[in-house]
């Protein structure tokens, strides 16, 4: 579960297990570095000083910069503002408000405890990647996305870790990137061929022992369908689809709640079929 919006125009997060390529706009972030007083803890408390200060609501993910060799590790946490609206750039104290660059990314979602085991492990996977796909090459230091708070259990963390690339090869960079969850496709076809989309990729994690990524899946794809107009859904579907929400939070055994998921979607599938 997300706990707050994310960015105007940014992704959806990657499903824990999963392997995306994806863009990622133009973004106002206030950073500040962590090499000394505390790392990512002693970062975290002058951001959301800087945040509340101005009245900027709260988003996520919080991105955690990471560099070195052999084991990169952070060096700068940013909070991100929604729009860059909402304040300008410029310094404030120890906290600086830029506009990051856009940039393309090949990204890992991973569940777990925030910190560099998690990091080393989505690395890992992702040099993998790479070292098997060299259509795509490194184009910079990597970055971890942090997408929960302390009042969601370590285990049930939701995460992801990126390396920036470019495409260096000579077919079409968009043939192979489709995002595994792909939450905003239901913008240019049906409820019903999303939901449809959304139980098929579900049930290829399920059936590959991969619970906890199908569980993101179905996720994302209910949050996609709560932000949908009115019209697409009744008010008794949106209660069923945010009642299933609160299982990812209460639920222990990721199985069940994949099928408590699941069986929401079924019934907004059901609601959307017969209007």
């Amino acid at each position: 579960m997300v706990d707050e919006s994310l960015p105007a125009g940014y992704p959806a997060p990657t499903p824990p297990g999963a392997i995306d390529l994806k863009s990622y706009p133009s973004v106002r972030r206030a950073q500040i570095a962590t090499e000394r007083g505390g790392g990512t803890n002693g970062a975290f408390f002058p951001l959301f000083r800087h945040i509340s200060s101005r009245d900027i609501a709260m988003t996520t993910p919080v991105e955690v910069d990471l560099t070195g060799r052999g084991a990169p590790r952070p060096r700068a946490m940013s909070f991100l503002y929604r729009t860059a609206d909402l304040g300008p750039v410029g310094r404030d104290g120890a906290i600086e408000v830029v506009d990051a660059a856009p940039v393309t990314v090949v990204s890992i979602g991973l569940r777990g405890s925030y910190g560099n085991p998690l990091i080393d492990r989505g690395l890992a996977e992702l040099n993998a990647w790479l070292d098997e796909n060299d259509d795509w090459a490194r184009d910079g230091d990597p970055r971890a996305l942090y997408y929960n708070g302390p009042m969601v259990r370590d285990r049930n963390k939701w995460a992801e870790v990126q390396i920036p690339v470019r495409f260096v090869g000579t077919s079409d960079p968009n043939a192979s990137n489709e995002p595994a969850h792909a939450a905003t496709e239901a913008s240019g076809a049906s409820v019903s061929s999303f939901i449809a989309l959304a139980v098929e990729r579900g049930v290829s994690f399920y059936n590959a022992g991969q619970p906890a990524a199908c569980v993101a899946v179905y996720e994302v794809a209910i949050r996609g369908l709560l932000a949908l107009p009115e019209l697409h859904l009744d008010s008794n579907t949106r209660r069923v689809l945010r009642d299933a929400l609160q299982a990812v939070e209460d639920g222990d055994d990721p199985r069940i709640t994949a099928w408590t998921l699941r069986r929401a979607l079924d019934a907004a599938s059901q609601t959307v079929a017969s209007s």
